[in-house]
């Protein structure tokens, strides 16, 4: 992917590009690229990349740590010199796009699970790493994060936090924000602060945590995160509905939730997104209306 292949979504009236050559001399543990192929990979987002836009950085910095994001956070505002988070470049929003080129910090070499707590609940991760990484060292715990949602091979949970991401446990669970209990971020001025805390009841001080989940980068970068988790069910069915209409589809979900079924996933699929799958993935799905759904449980789960 070349920088080349890419236009500007909204081009500016005059040149926004800046000499980054500063983060050569920051000594960082991490690496920085100026490289033409780096640049271009992380111009655009899934979304900007399909759509043949994006918006080239100026440099690419992968931090190690979180004095490496301090560091370049520094001395990128110092200078006046935007900087746009980006993780595994997923989205498809155009958040991970800078409107402005400057610097590009990938956040992916920051991908290490740095402890499991199994008596608290509790797993500390580093923010490029991927959801499926976090099921896995959740799993061995008989554990699980419960709003992981189906992009977990895709995603990082930085990311994840970021956009507040939801997914197909979302009716049941809740959003990955539900699920987070403390965060380090490092703001714009190369400042470190703990948003949160580790104990799940406290009402202490102001909400900052959840001030920067959903923020999608633009007041801080996540360097350090705390998870709550959950013992994973004992029990797990799932099964698809289909029906004549979408409307008799959409009226079974609002039973569904109406009833107090306990209910850990449901989603709705209609006749074009059946038939797209078919075509694309040759899934075998019934060109209808459909329902997916699926029942977590430690007992009962058949009466349900």
């Amino acid at each position: 992917m070349y920088a080349g292949r890419f236009k500007r979504a909204r081009p500016p009236p005059y040149d926004m590009s800046h000499d980054c050559s500063f983060l050569s001399d920051l000594g960082l543990d991490g690496d920085v690229s100026f490289d033409e192929a780096a640049r271009g990979s992380h111009a655009a987002d899934w979304v900007a990349q399909e759509a043949g836009m994006g918006v080239t950085p100026d440099a690419v910095a992968w931090p190690k740590s979180t004095a490496d994001v301090s560091a370049v956070l520094s001395a990128a505002n110092e200078r006046e010199i935007p900087v746009t988070p980006y993780a595994a470049g997923t989205s498809m929003e155009g958040n991970a796009v800078s409107l402005f080129e400057g610097i590009s910090m990938d956040m992916t070499k920051m991908d290490a699970v740095l402890d499991v707590r199994p008596d608290d609940f509790q797993m500390d991760v580093e923010p490029g790493v991927m959801g499926n990484v976090v099921d896995e060292r959740a799993a061995e715990h008989g554990m699980f994060f419960p709003p992981m949602p189906s992009s977990a091979n895709l995603s990082t949970v930085g990311g994840m936090i970021v956009n507040d991401a939801s997914g197909q446990k979302t009716v049941k669970y809740g959003e990955v924000g539900d699920w987070v209990l403390e965060l380090e971020v490092v703001l714009a001025d190369g400042t470190v602060l703990e948003a949160g805390s580790k104990a799940v009841k406290t009402s202490s001080g102001y909400n900052l945590k959840d001030l920067v989940v959903g923020s999608e980068g633009t007041l801080g970068v996540v360097t350090r995160a705390t998870l709550e988790l959950e013992g994973r069910p004992e029990q797990i069915k799932g099964g698809r509905a289909v029906f004549e209409s979408m409307d008799d589809a959409a009226e079974a979900v609002c039973d569904a939730v109406r009833s107090g079924v306990d209910t850990a996933k449901i989603e709705l699929i209609d006749p074009l997104a059946a038939e797209m799958a078919n075509d694309y993935f040759d899934t075998g799905l019934p060109e209808g209306s459909m329902i997916f759904f699926e029942f977590h449980a430690n007992h009962g789960i058949d009466e349900e």
